[in-house]
């Protein structure tokens, strides 16, 4: 009976040794292999590849193959084929004479496009009496439908009717500011259909809209921002006045915009919104490598050193998907909750073993006295 249970204990004290032990190896691996870079949990990381495959299912070709370009472009990264499959297949969807004839009828008649020719159609139309017309039937139907209209659909109407005098009385000397107004003001709605206004750059119009004095207060930064069109382009454009919060600021971030070379567009679209800020303290490049991989790690350049956020990434990534780490992740997360409540039952078990084996002692000490007394 004492060799059963001396075994008994032998067992229990094995299982909470290796227990334990266990418990110390996953919290281990769990410290090394993945809490190290537990800080990116919360930050929305792109994936080139499962990023470029959702926009083109999207079918948003055209920017699909603008990423590929943007991240293949960073010293050192190569195009997977997946990349590349992504890249042809979007290439040939927009080679289609369906999709080049829908993104230019989507410009035409409705001011979007995800296509710069798409843009330059939605540009035009604006700078011709369609793009009035457009805008001023738009907020009559809702004006008809709901009885008022929104606070920029009001300003909008007001600036298509504006537009609509200007073109006709454009001739001559007044020719030249004519089309200046025009050309800023277009810009602007081009900008509204395409949700590129910021909410505070929308009400600073507004506001200066409700003022006589529109032409005299618009007429130099709509000047600067049409010279800027005229550069850059209307695709540029729209991605600079995305981070535009009122008229004053106008200037400046053209300015500013300008300093990011090729770089502009991408930089704005995904930068996120210190871009300005951390391209002052880190540099371009540095913000460009952050950047492919979404405005959530260009933010943390501001917490983590760039080389271990960088390395850090491209761990992270190389991860996502694999079924080894997967399966490891869920092994170590179920250890570490399953081995300490193993580890506590059997030193619960050997303790009350302990406890049984000592009562029993004490009992039979205890019978053995009262024989003796007995006797």
């Amino acid at each position: 009976m004492e060799t059963k249970r001396f075994q008994i204990e032998k067992y229990i004290k094995y299982g909470i040794f290796f227990s334990s032990l266990f418990t110390v190896l996953a919290i281990a691996v769990d410290q090394f292999v993945f809490s190290k870079y537990s800080y990116l949990a919360s930050v929305n990381i792109i994936h080139p590849e499962q990023y470029a495959q959702s926009l083109y299912e999207q079918g948003q070709y055209h920017d699909a193959q603008e990423y590929i370009d943007f991240y293949t472009s960073i010293p050192g990264v190569e195009r997977s084929e997946q990349l590349e499959e992504i890249y042809s297949k979007s290439d040939e969807q927009r080679s289609t004479l369906g999709y080049i004839t829908g993104e230019l009828a989507k410009g035409l008649i409705f001011g979007v496009s995800q296509e710069d020719y798409g843009r330059l159609a939605g540009f035009t139309s604006e700078m011709l009496i369609i793009g009035d017309v457009r805008d001023l039937s738009k907020a009559g139907y809702h004006w008809y439908q709901d009885g008022q209209l929104d606070d920029f659909e009001q300003f909008i109407a007001a600036i298509s009717a504006i537009n609509v005098g200007i073109a006709l009385v454009s001739i001559g000397p007044q020719a030249p500011a004519g089309l200046m107004a025009k050309t800023g003001t277009s810009i602007l709605k081009i900008a509204h259909h395409t949700k590129s206004l910021t909410l505070p750059f929308i009400k600073n119009i507004i506001e200066i809209a409700s003022n006589k004095t529109l032409i005299n207060t618009l007429i130099e930064p709509l000047s600067n921002l049409s010279e800027f069109a005229k550069d850059k382009g209307i695709t540029a454009t729209l991605s600079v006045l995305s981070r535009v919060s009122s008229v004053d600021d106008l200037p400046k971030v053209l300015k500013s915009a300008a300093s990011l070379g090729e770089d502009m567009v991408m930089l704005l679209k995904y930068g996120g919104p210190n871009l300005f800020i951390l391209i002052d303290k880190f540099g371009v490049p540095t913000v460009k490598r952050a950047a492919v991989y979404g405005e959530g790690v260009v933010d943390m350049l501001n917490k983590v050193p760039a080389t271990k956020l960088m390395n850090d990434i491209h761990v992270v990534l190389k991860r996502t998907g694999n079924v080894f780490y997967d399966v490891l992740r869920q092994t170590i997360n179920i250890s570490k909750w399953l081995l300490p409540v193993i580890f506590g039952l059997l030193s619960i078990i050997l303790m009350l073993i302990k406890i049984g084996v000592l009562l029993r002692s004490q009992s039979t000490e205890a019978s053995a006295s009262e024989q003796k007394y007995s006797l």
